[in-house]
This record gives C-alpha cells, structure tokens and sequence, in this order.
C-alpha cells in the first residue's frame, strides 16, 4: 500500500464581516482586524486520488462549458469552525487586484454555501456555466471571493494549472505532433481501415501475398504475358480441319508436287522461344490403280516432320497420320496441311485437319 502524505495547509487571516439575520435582511457588522479567521483551499494535483474525501478538481465534458471544484474553511476569529448557511459570491479575474470581471457567480437564498464545522464545498460553474474558451484565453486566473454584502477579500487566490486541464477539450487540429505520441501509443484499432496507403510505406516493406491468395478473379484479361510462364508451361491451342465438299484436286500426270488443302492454314504468334507439336490425319481417296498420295505438314512453307503416304488401287479409301514437333522463335508462324501426289489424280474426301499445342521453352 502506497504510504499517506501529509501536506501542512497555510491558514490566511482575512477580516470577515459577521452577518446577522434581520428582518430587513443581512445587517452587516464591520469587525476589527483579525477577529474572524477565513483559510481558504484550492484543491491541487497534490491530492491524489486515494487521498480519503478528495474533491474532484476539474469536471469538465466535451462541450464549450466546464467546472472547478474548490474548497474552503471558515472560522471565527478564535479559530473556531463555523456551521452555518452564508451567501458567497465568486468571479474571476485576470489580474490579482482591479479589472473587470470576467466571471461572476452568486450563491444567494437557498443556493446559499453551507458551511460544516468550517469546511464548505462549492464546484464553481454549476449555476453560472464557466466558459472553456475564457479559461484558455487566459494564462493567469485570479479568484475573488466575497461573503454576503462585505467587500471582496484580499488578496484574490491565483488559480493553479488544474483549471487549464480543460484545454484539453479545446486542442487545435493538428497541434499534436507524434513527438508527443508515445512509441506504440497507435494500434491498429485506432487507424481507419484503408488509412494507411502504399506511398506511405518505405522502400524496405515487401507485400508477400500468402500462396494461392491470388485467384483467377483477381486476374485482368492478357495480365499475364508469355514472358511470366515457365517452360514447359502450355501457351495456346488450337485445331484446324479442311473445308467440307472441296473440289477434287488434280495431279498432273508423270509430275509430283503439292497442293495446300484448302481450309487449313492457321498462323501462330509466340512472344518467347517454344515449341509447337502439330498432330495431323488425312482422308484420302485414290482415282487410279497404283496411284499414290501423301499429306504432310508445313510450317512457314516448309514441309515438317514425315509425310502420310497413302497406296491404294482405284477407287480406294485411305487414311494416314503424322505429327512433328518444331522450335518456334519468337514470331508470327503460318502453319497448313498439303498434299503431295506421286501420279495421277487424288481426292481431298471428309475428315482430314489438324490440331496443334505451343508450349513455352
């Protein structure tokens, strides 16, 4: 337990009119010096609050008006403590002797002081509100006290600094500093979401998103280029078939060469070096005995990978496949299906196309 402090509390001699209760009212008596004892309190931070009957010393809330509480003790000139109801009038002023007051407030009639063995208990502001902007205007407070119809005492009691905690109420925007911010002082709790922006961060702080935070949705459409895909990682896809009920294509006889098959030629863009695996099948019909025919796959004009030969009598249907797998550089490629006859007359017929992958490397 924290030990009890004792503070020796200075008694003022003031001379004090004595009032008696008359029919016309108070009848006041000038004594002579000294016969009435007046000590006066004015409660300080030095009460702390364990100390047994401490009076509040500011109570104040978030609007333009406040109070102060404050103490006092009467006695007569003996010293004895008087009991008893007296009116008192307090003001406040700015300097400790003349001026205007800048405050006034009366306890008369039945708001009159009750005084209990000498100690009596008032919180200023109460019946006459105490402006806050007035307490903050003003670095020095000087209170003046007057009991019943007497003059007011001297010498006025300076005010210490426990009023001006109403300052607090009043603190400009932008007038604390973190100087005055404690380290940790700011949670998290008390920032806004949002607050807290990108540029206000320092070159050192690194946003690592946890993995698989990032989904599709968070993604915009082409926001991911070939050039943030791993080899091996698929690019594009694609197929191509040739265009139903094409005429027949002829061969001349004793020449060999190819043709494109109509409807097959696709291009292909890559932005980084890859690879493309082309998977190609031809649906051949031979017009003549012993005649023969090849389908094979070019890539920019050049004939890839090897052909789909087909040997058939007349009037023969026939299928073939073949596949390659080439390096692409970075470009646009043309990719198309041809056939190539050895003699005579061939026939494109029905299903024959291709389908294709491009994979970065």
């Amino acid at each position: 337990m924290e030990p009890r402090k004792y503070f020796r509390i200075p008694e003022i001699r003031i001379p004090l009119p004595h009032f008696s209760r008359l029919a016309g009212g108070w009848q006041r008596w000038v004594p002579t010096p000294g016969n009435i004892l007046f000590t006066l309190l004015v409660a300080t931070l030095l009460l702390g609050a364990s100390s047994v009957g401490a009076l509040p010393l500011l109570q104040s809330t978030p609007t333009s008006t406040g109070t102060i509480a404050y103490q006092g003790r009467l006695a007569d000139a003996s010293g004895t403590p008087l009991t008893n109801s007296y009116p008192m009038t307090f003001r406040l002023y700015e300097a400790v002797q003349g001026g205007t007051p800048l405050w006034t407030e009366q306890w008369t009639g039945p708001n009159s002081v009750q005084v209990s063995d000498g100690l009596f208990n008032v919180m200023l502001g109460s019946l006459e509100p105490i402006d806050v902007a007035m307490i903050t205007a003003h670095d020095t407070l000087w209170l003046g006290i007057t009991v019943g119809n007497d003059d007011e005492m001297a010498p006025r009691v300076q005010l210490g600094t426990v009023p001006f905690a109403m300052q607090a109420l009043t603190v400009p925007d932008g007038s604390v500093t973190t100087a005055k911010l404690a380290d940790g002082s700011v949670g998290s709790s008390a920032l806004a979401n949002g607050a807290v922006t990108k540029a206000k961060l320092g070159s050192d702080v690194t946003l690592v998103p946890p993995d698989g935070s990032i989904t599709t949705a968070k993604l915009a459409n082409g926001s991911v280029t070939t050039a943030k895909l791993a080899d091996g990682v698929l690019t594009q896809t694609g197929h191509k078939a040739a265009t139903p009920g094409d005429p027949v294509m002829r061969f001349p006889e004793g020449v060999r060469q190819y043709q494109e098959i109509p409807g097959t030629r696709t291009t292909v863009t890559v932005n980084v070096p890859s690879t493309i695996l082309i998977n190609a099948s031809f649906d051949f019909l031979t017009t003549k005995e012993n005649s023969a025919l090849a389908g094979t796959i070019l890539i920019n004009g050049q004939p890839s990978g090897t052909q789909a030969v087909v040997q058939g009598l007349d009037a023969t249907r026939a299928t073939a496949a073949t596949q390659t797998r080439v390096n692409l550089s970075p470009g646009t490629h043309t990719i198309h299906l041809a056939a190539y006859a050895a003699d005579g007359t061939g026939v494109l017929h029905g299903h024959t196309g291709y389908t294709y992958i491009v994979v970065a490397r």
